[in-house]
């Protein structure tokens, strides 16, 4: 509540969160006049969380970003402006990721054009996919790598930039793979074949973070 009563004594217009993974609650949207999101997806497909891995994953040949009015839901507002961008068939997820990241910056003053003149937003259309914190942690995740291809391994890497992988009686944050051995790399028995895996040091990063470390930022 204290807080709530801090923005609203700053009287704004409107608001912009980027990267934002707290849901705003009616107080606070309300306490805005006009609350917008940027969300790394085309809304309102991949919603939610992992938009870009999921898009990379799918194998999508074009994702984007999506700025938003806020509302009660996550993602759920309507569009006020959204860019695309390709995913070529070696791209990876910091790849993307930059790729957004820089398509959503030159974007910046048509959005704040289109806010500054009160442009309403255009309610979401077609079908939509929510991806959760659960489902992301799924989908990177092999608990028994004899069962995957190495090309399922190299994909799942490609979207995510690591993937969980059970190595004997530990779970491995895998970040590449080759058939050849080297330091800091751990053989691993897939489908096809054994090979040689580097895992992340250290603890795994939580997943909502990873983008930024891959990127440097």
């Amino acid at each position: 509540p204290a807080f709530v009563e801090q923005v609203r004594r700053l009287d704004l217009d409107a608001s912009l969160t980027v990267g934002c993974l707290h849901i705003w609650r009616q107080p606070l949207l309300s306490a805005v006049r006009r609350p917008v999101n940027y969300h790394d997806g085309l809304l309102p497909g991949h919603a939610g969380l992992f938009a870009t891995a999921f898009s990379i994953l799918d194998g999508d040949s074009e994702t984007g970003f999506t700025f938003h009015d806020m509302v009660r839901g996550i993602d759920r507002g309507p569009v006020i402006l959204r860019g695309t961008v390709p995913v070529g068939p070696g791209d990876d997820l910091a790849t993307v990721v930059r790729r957004k990241w820089a398509a959503a910056e030159t974007a910046l003053p048509a959005l704040l054009e289109r806010i500054e003149r009160g442009e309403p937003g255009v309610p979401q259309s077609g079908p939509g996919h929510y991806h959760s914190l659960a489902d992301g942690l799924r989908a990177r995740t092999l608990g028994d790598p004899g069962a995957a291809s190495v090309r399922t391994l190299e994909h799942l890497v490609r979207a995510f930039g690591w993937v969980d992988v059970r190595i004997g009686d530990r779970i491995e944050p895998v970040t590449g793979i080759s058939d050849r051995a080297g330091p800091g790399r751990l053989r691993i028995g897939l489908a096809d074949g054994d090979r040689f895996v580097t895992a992340l040091a250290g603890h795994p990063v939580a997943p909502y973070r990873l983008a930024r470390r891959l990127v440097g930022r």
